[in-house]
């Protein structure tokens, strides 16, 4: 197992999964970036006074000389208990993109 340190908004970071080699970048997301309304749908961010809130984090990683990259999205709720992470992963020979969502609630 390996542990990667990563800046938000800093250079893309080299990153071993399963002796596959990725290039990571990680980067704030917010409510208006592409692709939100599709993930969450109508949901409000933790900071809706601004004019474009951030509402969580995105990976996206690029396998490198692996024809694919996945971008991760993750958020945490209003409430603090429940983690949601979707992922969608693109194919450079054009093959159908694979999503799945995550849903993780904290336990007390």
């Amino acid at each position: 197992e390996t542990q990667t340190t990563y800046t938000i908004e800093g250079p893309p970071v080299r990153s071993a999964v399963r002796g596959r080699v990725f290039e990571d970048a990680v980067t704030y997301w917010r409510r208006d970036d592409a692709g939100t309304s599709a993930i969450l749908g109508s949901s409000k961010g933790a900071s809706d006074d601004d004019a474009n809130p951030i509402i969580g984090i995105k990976v996206q990683k690029r396998a490198i000389n692996q024809g694919y990259g996945v971008d991760v999205r993750r958020r945490l709720s209003h409430d603090q208990k429940t983690l949601i992470s979707s992922c969608i992963i693109t194919f450079d020979d054009h093959r159908k993109d694979i999503a799945c969502k995550q849903i993780f609630r904290r336990v007390e």
